[in-house]
């Protein structure tokens, strides 16, 4: 009966250390670069911890973290250095089952011992940061020590407002196209779908609505403003049936809003739509709200974050439209990198101020072409990089030329401004 007893509490013990299991230990997580600044893809993760209980690949034991908001652009393989590096413990085993899961599994035959400090630095799939203030933190288990640590520190990430200035830039009162130091004037057909940039995965279009004085010798109004950005993948034609994409528009008559009135989920200055199918007639539409700031990586297979001016802001004074905050819808993608934003119409100033308001609008400014010479369409043809079409000499007010402004808010070579 004694021995009986004996091993009935030996056999409880191993039972209840299968299911309540050991944590891992040494626990710490470090971002490249460490500011973690709002919009921007970091270079690497890295994750560290120490295996309590020994783990194999015969068995297909495996490591999972667990990041409190989405780090990773989607799921799949990603790769990463290890420590220790001998013997390819891991090699071929990383992956993400979602945007917050990362799993590193044992390979098969290979042993990680008991007590042994492991190291991953990842270097691709990673998503961009999020909207500034978001805190992130991780758990980590693995299939032996099945006790999660939790509440590990890993960064917050940091508001930048813009990462450059988006001044307005008007210098004469048509769309601008900012450089560094050069500038080029041009005019589009009103209330038309105008292909602005195309990639080899993404196409942007715009349109325009005119401002309050008409001009007698150019028969026409004094001043445009984007209204509207359409971003789309390539399927999504103005009439292909197939294809995903985004609309961004500009509230019109802003100076008559009662901010008071606006509903909660309302974004203040933007209205954004996603949806499937042809533009003009799509097959699904549905509307963004303002607590959807992070947009889902495989819509346009771009990172797409929304941000809006907060009133504390440092940046606030010259990021609002009247008394309401701007919004920017960041786009970060393989060959571009860009922002468009509701601004005022700083053009009216004194006692027309109040059209500032009135003509408020959307301003466009890339951040980075990292191939320029595989973009198409009107601006890198008023850039030169591509050879000019016939429509776009139509469009030319005032070629490319050394800028008037001296105070030009694009002064990178990279940054382009459209205003």
């Amino acid at each position: 009966m004694a021995i009986g007893m004996a091993f009935g509490f030996i056999f409880l013990a191993q039972l209840c250390k299968i299911v309540t299991g050991g944590s891992v230990s040494g626990t710490s997580v470090a971002v490249t670069p460490s500011t973690a600044d709002e919009g921007t893809i970091p270079t690497s993760v890295q994750f560290s911890l120490t295996s309590t209980s020994a783990l194999s690949g015969s068995s297909s034991d495996s490591i999972t973290i667990t990041a409190s908001h989405p780090i990773w652009s989607a799921t799949g393989v990603v790769t990463c250095t290890f420590t220790p590096a001998a013997g390819g413990i891991f090699t071929g085993g990383f992956a993400t089952t979602s945007t917050t899961v990362f799993v590193a599994t044992v390979k098969s035959g290979k042993t990680v011992n008991s007590g042994q400090a492991v190291v991953f630095t990842c270097t691709t799939n990673l998503a961009a940061h999020l909207t500034g203030g978001t805190t992130v933190t991780f758990s980590m288990t693995s299939t032996q020590d099945t006790t999660p640590v939790t509440g590990i520190t890993g960064w917050t990430t940091v508001s930048l407002g813009l990462p450059v200035s988006f001044s307005g830039g008007f210098v004469g009162s048509d769309p601008v196209a900012h450089f560094g130091d050069m500038q080029a004037e041009f005019e589009l057909p009103v209330g038309k779908l105008t292909t602005l940039i195309t990639t080899d995965n993404l196409e942007v279009l715009c349109s325009v609505f005119e401002g309050a004085y008409w001009n007698t010798e150019r028969g026409s109004f004094q001043e445009q403003w984007f209204d509207r950005f359409i971003l789309k993948t390539p399927h999504s034609g103005l009439a292909s049936p197939q294809g995903r994409f985004l609309e961004i528009e500009i509230k019109r008559d802003l100076h008559e809003i009662n901010m008071s009135t606006i509903p909660p989920k309302e974004f203040f200055t933007l209205d954004i739509s996603m949806g499937y199918g042809s533009i003009s007639d799509s097959s699904y539409v549905s509307k963004v709200t303002s607590d959807l700031r992070v947009l889902p990586f495989w819509l346009l297979e771009h990172d797409v974050i929304i941000h809006r001016f907060s009133h504390t802001s440092r940046s606030y004074k010259s990021h609002r439209i009247g008394t309401i905050p701007s919004e920017c819808v960041y786009v970060h993608g393989s060959l571009l990198e860009f922002a468009m934003c509701s601004r005022p119409a700083d053009y009216y100033t004194g006692q027309l101020r109040e059209l500032s308001v009135k003509y408020a609008h959307l301003d466009m400014t890339i951040l980075n072409m990292k191939d320029p010479g595989a973009l198409r369409g009107l601006l890198p043809e008023l850039l030169g990089l591509q050879p000019i079409s016939e429509f776009t000499k139509s469009c030319i007010k005032e070629p490319l030329r050394l800028a008037t402004n001296s105070n030009s808010s694009c002064t990178d070579k990279q940054g382009l401004q459209l205003a």
